[in-house]
């Protein structure tokens, strides 16, 4: 993916691997994402392409020495947080959901920023100190509101840029 499209305009990053699984121990991902990072790297400049890392289902403090390593540059910890699985989030309201993206959430990539010395991305992150953070919109949609977006033919407001 590097090489074939590191010169297009329209990549500002790769994520090296989505979701992978929460019983691959810690250093066997953090090698292969090392791999990933430096194969990324021959082809593509930190200063335009990001590197993005999930965080396998993991407390990301097990991340800590990875990201705190000399060399990484232009990285984003990807964390996927879902409202679905658990009877407590079917049973919540659209201002229980809200407020677990908006304030608990964010919350928890200001801790993330804070430990790893980067963004957490699919979190919404504040502007610290002026300095812009990569932004990212939480969408958090309820199944029962995603069913009524997707079968309108009218494109959802929040999906612009």
């Amino acid at each position: 993916l590097a090489a074939r499209y590191r010169a297009a305009p329209a990549l500002h990053g790769i994520e090296v691997l989505n979701e992978p699984r929460w019983d691959v121990p810690t250093p066997v991902l953090e090698d292969y994402y090392q791999r990933a990072y430096d194969a990324i790297r021959s082809h593509c400049e930190a200063a335009r392409v990001a590197v993005v890392f999930h965080d396998g289902f993991r407390k990301h403090g097990e991340f800590a020495k990875f990201f705190r390593r000399p060399g990484l540059e232009n990285v984003l910890f990807d964390v996927h947080r879902y409202q679905c699985f658990e009877r407590a989030d079917l049973d919540m309201d659209i201002h229980g959901h809200l407020h677990k993206a908006g304030v608990l959430w964010t919350a928890e990539a200001d801790e993330i920023q804070r430990d790893l010395g980067v963004p957490a991305m699919a979190l919404l992150l504040p502007v610290a100190a002026g300095v812009p953070v990569i932004p990212v919109v939480v969408l958090v949609v309820p199944a029962s509101i995603a069913r009524l977006v997707y079968s309108s033919r009218a494109p959802p407001p929040f999906f612009s840029v």
